[in-house]
């Protein structure tokens, strides 16, 4: 009989089969022919073959990885509206977000895009570490370099269970063909060895050209124990050595050990609100390497959308009390109600991480009390004007009432017309505005800068919900966030106030209740518009701490957000 075909299917193979039976035969009867080629040629029979063929073809996965596919159906249940109402998608959804599911399917990724050194053979247990028999010594030492006009070549030798060290990433901005050095990690081969630094660039791996991470990774599993690199010294390419890096300031506080959702604990990186990260590798979306620059330590922290996806599922519900938007403006007493609710834009988005730079020193023009209403921010902020009249200065407010008896235009207010405030309103020209008893009271944008064109900086206590307008390259402000320790330190304080003519109310417990409460929320929604935030359980210690800190901040390098990098003098880091 003719030879089977190659890569013949099973529909096909019965048709050749009965064709075979027809041109040949197989030495049996005519009715023995017929009987078998009924069965082969029944419609039933061939159905079956075709739809066998069928059930055999290959179908296109969706997503090559399952973390991936995993990932965008948490993303579908997140944005579910039954996710909370509905136990069984609550439940899916935890069982694929549980640690151990993602690192379950993070390595079976890893293996099947091969992303893994072969296992290394344990060295031999011997008292004395000596080349194996019958073979003689290198002629050279193992780890070297070699100049080559421009670059270098470095050769380094590997060692049974340990890996080279070598973090890599490609630049957009200077070349996105070479592939720079970011990282080089600690007590690492090639750390030890200081061949190769953070900046440069690798371009060969044992004469083969590599241009990404995963031709890197490649190259070196598919090499013996020696590696040589050809290495382009960083400073040919880069500023001092170093590629674009992005610092993130951390607006929350973050525990590894804590977190369920990381597969080693011993992996992820501590850190407290405000610290400084430098960001090495994004591992993933869920996933970032960094570096802490306050605590010199490495390792991974939840990334913005993993960390908020986890804040979406464990939300409180919405704080729907209403609050004054106006402030520093009429008697204590008497509190206008807000005009203009702050809005969703007022308040921005929850702002987890923020990419900063660090410059150098420089006057800020604003001073910002941020805290609860009733803290007692106009007091602070009075009483710093009082210790150093000639540094600090206040914005004069504008009103639409009538002007009174023994008042004077500019002194208390600048008295303007209703129909003029509500024009300068709807331009946007206040930082912030509020109404009582038909009459405006507003503080606008041009008051700040009168007092910041007299060389002074401008101390305000606005509401929260004006941070937005002013933590702009406009104004480089300074922001203070103010906060009570406890209760029992704010009724202390109310006291201690009564007593040195400051206030003249004491407070309730539904008061103190109330500002506790309003901190909270100044802490959930609005930190991430502070430079810093002290405690609040003295008046005149307080008040010496912010002079400290402004002055600090005035005369030292600063992080400061992206955005203010053109009005400001970047430092090398």
């Amino acid at each position: 009989m003719p030879g089977v075909p190659n890569q013949e299917t099973a529909h096909e193979a019965l048709v050749r089969v009965c064709n075979e039976i027809d041109q040949s035969g197989a030495g049996g009867t005519p009715e023995d022919y017929a009987f078998i080629r009924a069965i082969l040629q029944d419609v039933v029979v061939d159905a079956m073959f075709q739809t066998h063929e069928k059930q055999n073809e290959p179908v296109e996965p969706a997503d090559h990885f399952a973390s991936d596919a995993v990932n965008k159906l948490l993303d579908f249940l997140d944005q579910d509206p039954g996710m909370k109402s509905n136990p069984d998608i609550r439940e899916l959804f935890n069982v694929l977000a549980d640690r151990d599911m993602q690192a379950v399917l993070m390595a079976h990724d890893d293996i099947a895009r091969k992303s893994f050194e072969p296992l290394q053979q344990p060295p031999e247990e011997t008292e004395h570490h000596e080349p194996p028999p019958k073979q003689s010594p290198p002629p050279q030492q193992h780890n070297h370099t070699e100049e080559h006009e421009t670059a270098k070549i470095v050769t380094i030798r590997k060692q049974p269970g340990q890996p080279l060290g070598i973090t890599v990433a490609n630049d957009e901005s200077i070349n996105p063909d070479q592939l720079f050095v970011i990282r080089i990690a600690e007590n690492s081969l090639t750390a030890k060895q200081n061949l190769i630094q953070v900046g440069d660039v690798i371009a060969e791996v044992n004469g083969i050209p590599v241009r990404t991470s995963d031709q890197l990774g490649d190259a070196i599993r598919q090499s013996g124990p020696e590696i040589r690199f050809m290495v382009i010294p960083g400073g040919a390419n880069t500023t001092n050595g170093k590629i674009n890096q992005r610092y993130l300031k951390a607006h929350f506080a973050y525990n590894p050990f804590k977190d369920t959702r990381i597969s080693a604990p011993s992996l992820g990186l501590a850190f407290e609100q405000e610290d400084i990260l430098l960001i090495n590798k994004d591992i993933d979306k869920n996933w970032w390497e960094c570096e802490n620059l306050r605590t010199g330590a490495t390792g991974n922290i939840p990334s913005p959308t993993f960390e908020e996806r986890r804040r979406h599922m464990a939300q409180a519900p919405p704080d729907k009390a209403k609050s004054s938007f106006l402030c520093g403006l009429g008697k204590k007493k008497k509190k206008p109600d807000p005009k203009e609710a702050p809005t969703k834009q007022d308040q921005g988005p929850l702002i987890l991480y923020e990419e900063v730079i660090k410059v150098k020193p420089f006057r800020h023009k604003c001073l910002v009390l941020v805290g609860a209403q009733g803290i007692g921010r106009r007091s602070i902020k009075n009483r710093l004007i009082q210790m150093i009249p000639k540094k600090f200065g206040a914005p004069t407010p504008n009103t639409s009432r009538p002007m009174r008896d023994g008042e004077e235009a500019g002194r208390n207010y600048h008295f303007l017309t209703r129909e003029e405030m509500e024009v300068d309103i709807k331009n946007g020209k206040y930082l912030e505005f509020g109404e009582l008893k038909n009459n405006y009271y507003g503080t606008s944008l041009s008051a700040l800068k009168v007092v910041i064109d007299a060389g002074k900086t401008c101390i305000v206590d606005p509401k929260s919900a004006a941070l937005a307008k002013l933590r702009t390259i406009d104004w480089m402000p300074f922001v203070v966030f103010i906060k009570p320790t406890n209760a029992d330190s704010l009724r202390q304080m109310n006291l201690q106030a009564i007593n040195d003519g400051v206030d003249t109310q004491r407070k309730t417990d539904v008061e103190i209740d109330r500002i506790i409460e309003e901190t909270q929320k100044i802490q959930r929604q609005y930190i991430h518009f502070c430079d810093t935030s002290i405690p609040y359980d003295n008046f005149e210690s307080t008040c010496k701490t912010i002079l400290q800190l402004l002055e600090s901040a005035d005369s030292t390098p600063q992080w400061v957000p992206l955005s203010w990098e053109p009005e400001t003098e970047r430092l090398p880091l």
